[in-house]
């Protein structure tokens, strides 16, 4: 068999710090549970994963996904959770599926955080039956960049999958994740949010980025012009041993995946 469906789905409204939430959200804050580019989900944006997973859950069989791919950052996590809950499916943690995040001036962006302290915290995922098959520069990428990392990680999922039992995939990701420009797949969705109570609440395209390249002193092109990003023939699957990061750093809420 082969893959024929593929599911892409935005993380749920994640936690703003510089706006005021309900006092879970405010505690969480408080918790050096994620770094700062790293935050949990907000109560709402809990709420839109339960809707998301409610839904697939209602798809006839013969349409669900039947494997779900995630980020490794606790906003993606939280999403997949109640799908995964619900179509009784691991999640396998895939580096591919990451923030897109701009070149920066100097220093690196930091690494995520890897599959078995993450399994720790989300008890469905599976740490060893997925090794990633890719993983953005912690310089950061270029939008072309980011597209050609986009493009080749479904290629090497769907290469990956050739054979087996899977013809539909969930990926979990973020904002900047987009289908395939060269007409591979037919389109059947677009921004779809029929599925949650509140539908569209916050649009994104890549005019967003203008807009915040141009205000923001961190970001931008690289101090070194012979530093340049690395090209798509760079891009490398993540050690273990490179990502993995002391357990001691996450720090739950008491029922949190529960909810």
């Amino acid at each position: 068999m082969a893959v024929k469906t593929i599911f892409i789905v935005r993380h749920g409204d994640k936690q703003k710090p510089s706006r005021p939430r309900p006092s879970l959200d405010m505690n969480v804050w408080k918790t050096p549970i994620v770094p700062q580019g790293d935050p949990l989900l907000s109560s709402h944006g809990r709420d839109q994963a339960a809707q998301l997973g409610a839904w697939l859950a209602t798809l006839p069989e013969s349409e669900r996904p039947q494997a779900i791919y995630a980020s490794p950052l606790f906003r993606t996590l939280e999403t997949a959770t109640p799908a995964a809950l619900l179509l009784s499916l691991p999640i396998e943690i895939e580096h591919g599926l990451s923030e897109w995040l701009y070149p920066v001036k100097r220093g690196l962006h930091p690494l995520p955080h890897s599959s078995s302290d993450l399994a720790l915290f989300f008890p469905l995922i599976n740490p060893t039956s997925h090794p990633s098959l890719l993983s953005p520069h912690q310089k950061g990428e270029t939008s072309l960049e980011f597209h050609a990392r986009a493009k080749e990680l479904v290629k090497r999922l769907v290469d990956k999958l050739e054979g087996g039992d899977v013809e539909r995939i969930l990926l979990v990701t973020h904002a900047a994740y987009e289908r395939d420009e060269e007409g591979a797949w037919e389109q059947k969705m677009n921004g779809a949010s029929f599925m949650l109570e509140m539908g569209e609440e916050r649009h994104w395209d890549f005019s967003h980025v203008v807009r915040h390249l141009s205000s923001n002193a961190e970001c931008g092109p690289l101090e070194d012009p012979n530093d340049d990003p690395l090209e798509q023939s760079d891009l490398y699957p993540p050690s273990e041993d490179e990502q993995s990061m002391s357990a001691d750093l996450f720090v739950v809420p008491e029922g949190l995946l529960a909810q």
